[in-house]
């Protein structure tokens, strides 16, 4: 009985060493899902669901464009976004923005992700509240570790609505696979 509980106690003190020394790892590589979902609630990265891109859209009636570099750290969910910092958007108000957007990823040049976008879904966060835009998964999608050149333009955006919660970001960041 003893000798059982000793083996349990050892593969379970492995199994946290492991997660603690390898959480990077087991999130950017192809490791089993179970081990990225105890990563993800144990001992995720500091630097995990930290934005690839985060910049400000200079709005003009209604319109707006913006190129930005990324590099994809972590394998998995990826989302596009448009945040309004500032503000706290009452969901009843405005549960669905309508827009017209278009999301162009490219890989050495080459076309490798495009989403024309209608609306986007409300979120609120820490950091303000906004409008879920596009998914993307990391490898299927966008690669890992390579840089990607991503065009984002927004057409038909209500500048009242811009007007009463702006200012606007544009952001890609990793989202939870839970």
């Amino acid at each position: 009985m003893i000798t059982t509980i000793s083996v349990l106690a050892g593969f379970l003190l492995a199994l946290i060493l492991f997660i603690v020394f390898f959480n990077k790892a087991i999130l950017r590589y192809n490791f089993p899902g179970w081990s990225k979902g105890v990563v993800q609630l144990v001992n995720r990265p500091k630097d995990f669901y930290d934005p690839l891109a985060s910049e400000a859209l200079d709005i003009l009636d209604g319109h707006a464009e913006k190129n930005v570099t990324i590099n994809n750290k972590y394998m998995g969910l990826h989302v596009v976004g448009l945040l309004f910092p500032k503000s706290v958007i009452p969901y009843v108000e405005y549960h669905t923005l309508h827009l017209q957007a278009d999301i162009k990823c490219y890989v050495e040049n080459e076309l490798r992700y495009s989403r024309s976008i209608s609306s986007g879904g409300y979120f609120r966060g820490k950091t303000g509240s906004g409008f879920h835009l596009a998914n993307y998964k990391v490898p299927k999608d966008l690669p890992l570790d390579e840089r990607i050149s991503c065009e984002f333009s927004v057409s038909d955006l209500d500048m009242e609505f811009v007007e009463k919660y702006g200012p606007v970001k544009f952001f890609i960041r990793k989202l939870s696979d839970l």
